[in-house]
């Protein structure tokens, strides 16, 4: 056990941001503001998903209202 914890790892992470890379692969030297764009676009889209999903959920929480 502990001669696996003491050899290097043999395989490191490749890229912190693996769209990122394939997407410089594919434009070039764009690839950075491009990435930019992708990660707060994909961020955007969370945060309106998620504050959809809290509103639709006290929407369907509260009783209706008694009829006169």
């Amino acid at each position: 056990m502990k001669a696996k914890l003491d050899s290097p790892p043999s395989e490191g992470v490749g890229h912190a941001n693996p769209l990122g890379n394939a997407l410089g692969m594919i434009v070039g030297s764009a690839a950075d503001v491009l990435t930019v764009w992708q990660q707060a676009i994909v961020a955007a889209v969370f945060e309106l998903c998620l504050a959809g999903v809290m509103v639709i959920f006290d929407l369907l929480g509260q009783p209706g209202q008694p009829i006169a």
